[in-house]
């Protein structure tokens, strides 16, 4: 079992999450938890979501990424989270050395990540962001 998970909130991500989730396959078939927290879709994300987990939470949009990152976070019960956007995806995933990174990782770091993401003109961008980190000790 992986301990980790990973969070995502959405709303009306029905072109990017399947794409977002499927990266992620390699995480989940090692057990990470996966929650996501919609927003407001009024598309088939949340149809889409169902197909990779059953932690799938609603929060009412009030203007706060902050908030909604923060109530999802508290849904996951690993004390790792790795957030990411619904129209990011993961690059190149190596579960061994991401596993040792998630028992050596030092509880009061922050960590980056190198995401994929897509562009507007059918293009990408690879960004290394600071996206993972330890519950107890980070709040957006």
């Amino acid at each position: 079992m992986l301990p980790l998970s990973i969070c995502i909130i959405t709303r009306n991500e029905e072109h990017c999450i399947d794409n977002c989730l499927t990266s992620l396959e390699p995480l989940l078939s090692y057990g990470a938890q996966l929650v996501i927290t919609d927003t407001g879709s009024t598309d088939k994300t949340v149809t889409i979501a169902q197909h990779y987990t059953e932690d799938i939470y609603h929060f009412s949009w009030c203007d706060d990424f902050s908030a909604a990152r923060n109530f999802c976070a508290g849904k996951a019960f690993n004390n790792r989270i790795l957030f990411l956007d619904a129209d990011e995806l993961l690059q190149d995933i190596s579960l061994g050395e991401f596993s040792d990174a998630l028992i050596h990782f030092p509880n009061g770091c922050a960590g980056m990540i190198t995401l994929i993401n897509p562009t507007q003109n059918n293009q990408t961008t690879t960004d290394c962001l600071a996206r993972f980190y330890h519950k107890d000790f980070y709040r957006y």
